[in-house]
């Protein structure tokens, strides 16, 4: 049934679909491609990611208000945590693995111990639950941590994205200009850390510095999609990033800078 993400292990050596047939499935992503692990849930999963320090170890969530966590060679599910009264969104793990964040539908993030240092996977524990006023009963669609661990970028469907700072979990960078009211959409870090990107459901791309929240044209994107951007991803490695929409005839557009590809953000060309 459908996908509703793609999550990748930290080496890249693995891949994760999870899908409204209630399975979060991992793939070898390398030669043959094959079926590793297929985790059964009762219920659409809507998120899944891989523990960067272990990838033996996923954690997935979706409408039934759970958080899993899996050992995936074994397909057997070693811990649930319950902190949500609603459907969860999106999951994020920090980039070192010592915690785990979840965003739910009523504006709620979960936050949890993960750190494999202290006593494994026996010490994982619930930290917090932050109610922020600024976005309580506002669904979150999407949360994600980049290189720094003391930003977690939050999308709501308020119209806005923004940077809650980790140690005390309240907002402190507010991004505008996109529309989020009706959609499950997303935005991304660039490897950096230094811009944001993010797609609106009035078909355009919006790239915002991340220190100042100013917005940057990039007059390679004059394309407008006829639908909701509803997936953009940053290249991990290579400067290049692709964008598309959930809707019938939409391309997915990928851009790239082929002089320098590790470094530049402004001059993009379309494959």
């Amino acid at each position: 049934d459908l996908i509703y993400e793609i999550s990748f292990s930290d080496d890249d050596r693995l891949m994760m679909t999870v899908s409204a047939d209630g399975m979060a499935k991992v793939w070898l992503n390398e030669g043959k491609y094959e079926l590793v692990s297929s985790l059964a849930h009762p219920s659409y999963v809507y998120t899944g990611k891989f523990h960067p320090r272990d990838d033996r170890l996923v954690a997935t969530a979706g409408i039934d208000k759970i958080i899993r966590i899996w050992d995936r060679p074994e397909q057997v599910v070693i811990m649930e945590f319950n902190a949500h009264d609603t459907r969860i969104n999106s999951l994020s793990f920090s980039s070192d693995g010592a915690s785990l964040y979840a965003g739910d539908a009523n504006g709620i993030i979960s936050v949890w111990n993960t750190d494999l240092e202290e006593n494994g996977a026996d010490g994982f524990e619930l930290v917090k639950v932050v109610k922020e006023g600024e976005i309580e009963k506002c669904t979150i669609t999407h949360v994600e941590m980049g290189k720094s661990k003391f930003s977690l970028l939050v999308h709501t469907q308020d119209n806005v994205v923004r940077i809650f700072e980790t140690k005390v979990m309240v907002p402190s960078q507010r991004y505008t200009g996109i529309i989020c009211k009706k959609y499950r959409m997303m935005s991304t870090f660039s490897p950096d850390g230094k811009f944001i990107l993010a797609g609106s459901e009035d078909g355009n791309v919006m790239l915002w510095t991340v220190r100042k929240a100013e917005p940057v044209t990039v007059s390679e994107w004059s394309c407008k999609f006829d639908a909701p951007v509803n997936a953009v991803a940053w290249n991990r490695v290579e400067n290049m990033i692709a964008i598309s929409s959930f809707a019938e005839g939409q391309p997915v557009l990928v851009f790239y800078d082929p002089d320098t590809p590790s470094s530049a953000h402004d001059d993009f060309d379309s494959i």
